[in-house]
């Protein structure tokens, strides 16, 4: 049964995948993006839990059938809603922006991300060495990450004004989100930089990159995730040659091609473990019946977004409501912990909220990714500020989860729109907004 449940899985994306990539920018959409979540990080885990049972067997015999039925249910749910389209539902105004002050705006930002980045660098090896940060890392770090909004909001603007004082604050965030990569080993700032790039090019100049060479760095990008361990123990030591044995060990395709062939069970975990976190979160809600309906959102807002630090920790607790936590829920019945450093996939995430009722939500979700699309196409500044904003959310669902989606919103929210709002000019009239529309169509 979980074999056919993975070959229908895989069938339904592989259709998808290709139907998305008719055009150039199907790339750069929701489906493509999530497809390639399921596929190249959720799809091998799972891969590897069908092969060898032994990996959920001793928690429940039915956690991973269940599990796939449910990603399999979930994401047709959010494909079909993404294509069955639809003029009605969200709607964003559209405006007409002062590029003085975008610019200005965007050096705040820049500012904002070198202090946070500049404060964390001066903070004591004793205070970052944790890996579960706390206090004055987590404040600085918040600050830093600021610099990711410069990427897309610097693309667009150079791009529709060419002025060149933009250069300088989008090489900075560029540079720093580089070496982040390569010297940290960090898989999401590699792809979220890629798709802010492929995406700010399309949105204000419809420039395009041979697929050619997206399909190289597809592979060196898969690559890069499949061996990020070995890439990180390599790149961390004071070996000399770690960058011609990085070559060797991380970017061979053969070698890296050759892990999904394994037949035994591997000594460590982090082959299968958030397809295993998954698993058995989706069968221990499903015994027990603790939904959350949809409210550990509210949670995840007040733990990201209140400071504790500054209105103190007991007050912060008391916004937080009373819920199931999924993770609480799959430790009482199966005396599992998920790892430190991994993820419940968004698939078990919703399912832990609405049951299977989470179908009509992904149905939604698809809609509204679709409708925030069609309006950045038309030019909508703040549309293609939303969609640069939930991508990188598209990308990681599957194995990240609905957190991420909070995190990413959050900073755009915060620190993005004030911008948006202090250099906005005229109201576009719908009117001229849907004839601009219909020009570009033909």
């Amino acid at each position: 049964m979980n074999t056919i449940l993975l070959i229908c899985i895989l069938l339904v994306s592989t259709c998808v995948f290709i139907y998305a990539l008719r055009n150039y920018d199907g790339m750069l959409q929701f489906p493509f993006l999530m497809t390639c979540d399921l596929v190249f990080f959720l799809g091998p885990q799972l891969a590897y839990m069908v092969r060898n049972n032994q990996t959920y067997d001793k928690y429940s015999n039915t956690a991973l059938s269940n599990f796939l039925l449910i990603i399999l249910l979930f994401y047709v749910s959010a494909v079909w809603g993404y294509y069955s389209r639809s003029n009605k539902g969200l709607r964003f105004p559209d405006f007409t922006f002062n590029s003085t002050k975008m610019i200005v705006g965007l050096y705040g930002l820049v500012g904002i991300s070198m202090y946070g980045r500049h404060m964390l660098a001066g903070l004591s090896e004793e205070l970052k060495s944790s890996t579960q940060w706390t206090g004055l890392p987590v404040r600085y770090l918040f600050f830093s990450s600021v610099g990711t909004l410069c990427i897309p909001l610097g693309l667009i603007l150079f791009l529709k004004y060419r002025r060149k004082i933009i250069l300088p604050a989008l090489w900075s965030e560029i540079s720093s989100t580089i070496a982040v990569v390569v010297l940290g080993g960090r898989r999401s700032p590699a792809a979220f930089l890629g798709i802010m790039v492929l995406t700010g090019m399309w949105f204000a100049r419809r420039m395009k990159i041979s697929r050619l060479v997206l399909v190289a760095g597809g592979l060196v990008f898969f690559m890069f995730v499949t061996n990020i361990g070995v890439y990180r123990h390599f790149v961390k030591s004071d070996d000399p040659q770690k960058w011609s044995k990085i070559a060797e060990e991380v970017f061979d395709f053969d070698k890296t091609i050759s892990k999904f062939a394994k037949k035994d069970v591997s000594e460590s975990t982090s082959d299968y473990v958030d397809a295993l976190n998954g698993a058995l979160a989706v069968s221990a809600v499903g015994k027990t019946f603790r939904f959350d309906y949809g409210i550990i959102v509210w949670n995840q807002l007040i733990f990201r977004w209140v400071p504790g630090q500054i209105i103190g920790q007991g007050l912060k607790k008391s916004l937080m409501l009373n819920v199931p936590q999924v993770g609480d829920t799959l430790t009482e019945c199966y005396s599992y912990r998920p790892p430190v450093g991994t993820c419940i996939p968004g698939y078990a995430e919703i399912f832990a909220s609405f049951g299977f009722l989470g179908c009509i939500f992904m149905f939604y979700a698809g809609r509204v990714a679709h409708r925030i699309w069609d309006q950045a196409m038309d030019g909508n500044l703040i549309a293609q500020i939303a969609h640069f904003a939930l991508a990188p959310m598209y990308l990681r669902f599957g194995g990240g989860g609905i957190w991420l989606l909070l995190t990413g919103l959050g900073f755009w929210v915060i620190f993005l729109f004030p911008i948006l709002f202090w250099a906005k000019e005229n109201r576009v009239s719908d009117e001229i907004w849907l004839d601009e529309a219909e020009r570009e169509r033909f």
